[in-house]
């Protein structure tokens, strides 16, 4: 038993002692490796390649990298790089060399943590005047900066660069009318900012409205607006106003960029002189625009005496005096009949600081062979003030004209006294008067109270269309009787005035369906119209003109035409009128 211990033993030994003599035999034949440099330090980002030189004595050599690190063999070299680090924290890693028999090398990769992005510019806006310039932009950055952006009227050079260099801005000259403006951004890195490079136009204000620069308002005052073409803002625009103060007033400028409105308001003016303003409008750098504002007078004109604004006189001759009450004066037009003649120049009685003044005016009345009355009239444009004169004789003849438009014609052509009453007194000129020219006047109904008008020939009641009876019966030297387009008459009284020819229904619609004309004179009646489609007429009775001879009576539809046993033998009838006997 001993001897099989000692044994194993023995052999444990000599086993051992063989495997020593082994080891030794291999490390003495191994390869060599060699590798530089042993680490590298990159930066976080834009790295250019680093060879790693690799020596060995083997027939080959291999490596083994991280996944983030880019290697590529090149013969005895491995060129090495890294990307960007888009961390912020540093980074490492390892690069494994094998060659045959060799021992393994590492080489050590860091590459930096990424770069915290900061970026300043000296200034970020550029204002240049309209002749434009040149300025200059310090970079102030973490990384490389960049600039992005064009206009054609501004350059930035260079465009591109690092901390510490500059941005050269030329600004060309602004020779248009508008404010210009141009955005540049400078990146670096995760940071970027702005350039603002403003071109100023040369400033202009241009009066737009009111165009001729002058505004003028009545006494009522009113609102108006100033608008001004510019371009400049409402607030680098100053108003001023002269002469204007208490009575205008102005909202200040609203609108920029091409139109700048003020709104003005003028109140009423109470005073009796017309008054005048500017205002001014203007701006640094800039010709001022002027808008001058004018207010008329509050116009008055009145009679103060006679206070009852007339005078009844006799009809000798006489002065008479008027005053008034004006700021009208020397404008005033004064007429007045010929019978009535102004006596030299207006006395000034009195004249106040407001501008109203009272003026005395003498006027002569000539001696009056009857009753008459007339007006005498101050005018200036639309206003008017007026003294009635009358002068009154002892053998008045009067009249009753009931209608009022017959008194309104009347008077307003100095025929009577006064339209207020039915009862008027004539005028010397009505006693006289030998013609009537009614026509158009569609008011008048009625004629009663004309017989007072002894020396009428003519009478012309043309287109008097609401008129149904015309009685001249009165009157006895009436010759003309014209009566165009009065189709609601249905009575014609002739009496004994020389009317010997008449003519009704010419070219009218007669409305009235029986017609009575009656005359002692009347020898030739035309009663035709072949043109009027409507027509409700159909009964002429004319025996009451025992002289007629002819009758016109061609109509579109035939009337009866009534006469007497001797007017049907006496009476030639031109037309499709029927004459019947009654």
């Amino acid at each position: 038993m001993k001897k099989i211990v000692n044994l194993i033993t023995f052999l444990a030994l000599a086993a051992m002692g063989l495997a020593g003599c082994q080891e030794k035999e291999q490390a003495a034949g191994e390869n060599t490796l060699e590798v530089t440099p042993d680490k590298i330090t990159f930066a976080s980002k834009n790295n250019e390649d680093v060879i790693i030189k690799v020596t060995t004595d083997a027939p080959d050599w291999d490596y083994s990298a991280d996944g983030w690190i880019n290697a590529v063999k090149d013969g005895d070299n491995l060129i090495v790089n890294v990307p960007n680090n888009m961390e912020y924290d540093e980074r490492t890693g390892k690069i494994l060399f094998t060659a045959g028999t060799a021992r393994s090398v590492r080489v050590d990769i860091t590459q930096e943590a990424r770069i915290v992005s900061s970026l300043e510019l000296s200034q970020e806006t550029v204002e240049a005047d309209p002749a434009g310039g040149q300025f200059e932009i310090t970079v102030t950055s973490a990384e490389e900066w960049r600039v992005q952006g064009q206009s054609d009227w501004c350059t930035l050079s260079p465009l591109e660069g690092v901390t510490g260099d500059k941005i050269h801005v030329d600004v060309s000259a602004n020779d248009g009318e508008e404010l210009r403006s141009a955005v540049f951004n400078v990146i670096s890195g995760t940071v970027t900012k702005q350039i603002t490079v403003i071109s100023n136009p040369e400033p202009f204000i241009e009066l737009v409205s009111p165009e001729t620069g002058e505004q003028s308002l009545d006494y009522n005052g009113g609102d108006f607006t100033v608008l001004l073409r510019t371009n400049l803002s409402s607030e680098n625009i100053s108003s001023q106003l002269e002469g204007g103060d208490g009575w205008i007033s102005a909202e200040a400028g609203s609108g920029s960029g091409k139109n700048v409105a003020y709104k003005i308001h003028v109140t009423a003016n109470n005073t009796y002189l017309s008054r005048q303003a500017s205002m001014t409008f203007s701006a640094e750098g800039v010709e001022s625009v002027r808008v001058t504002i004018s207010q008329s007078k509050r116009n008055v004109l009145r009679v103060l005496e006679p206070s009852s604004g007339a005078c009844e006189l006799s009809t000798d001759a006489a002065t008479i005096q008027v005053i008034i009450s004006t700021n009208l004066y020397p404008e005033l037009y004064v007429s007045s009949p010929s019978w009535i003649n102004i006596a030299g120049d207006p006395e000034l009685v009195d004249e106040s600081a407001d501008g109203l003044s009272q003026y005395k005016y003498t006027f002569n009345v000539s001696e009056a062979s009857g009753s008459r009355t007339g007006s005498i009239v101050f005018k200036y444009e639309q206003f008017e003030a007026s003294v009635k004169v009358t002068q009154t004789s002892g053998d008045a003849v009067t009249a009753v004209i009931p209608d009022e438009a017959f008194r309104q014609y009347l008077y307003s052509n100095g025929y009577i006294i006064s339209a207020d009453n039915e009862t008027v007194e004539l005028t010397a000129d009505g006693l006289s008067a030998t013609s009537f020219d009614f026509s158009y006047n569609t008011k008048i109904r009625s004629l009663e109270g004309i017989g007072a008008f002894a020396e009428l020939t003519s009478l012309n009641l043309s287109n008097c269309n609401v008129i149904t009876v015309v009685d001249i019966s009165s009157l006895k030297k009436v010759k003309e009787l014209i009566m165009g387009n009065c189709g609601y008459t249905e009575q014609i009284v002739l009496g004994d005035n020389p009317v010997t020819s008449l003519s009704y229904g010419w070219y009218t619609s007669v409305y009235a369906q029986k017609v009575t004309i009656s005359g002692s004179k009347l020898e030739s009646l035309d009663v035709s119209d072949l043109y009027n489609s409507y027509d409700d007429w159909t009964e002429l009775d004319v025996t009451g003109c025992p002289a007629l001879r002819s009758i016109n009576s061609q109509r579109r539809t035939a009337l009866t035409i009534y006469v007497t046993e001797a007017q049907k033998l006496q009476i030639s009838n031109t037309g499709n009128g029927v004459l019947t006997v009654r």
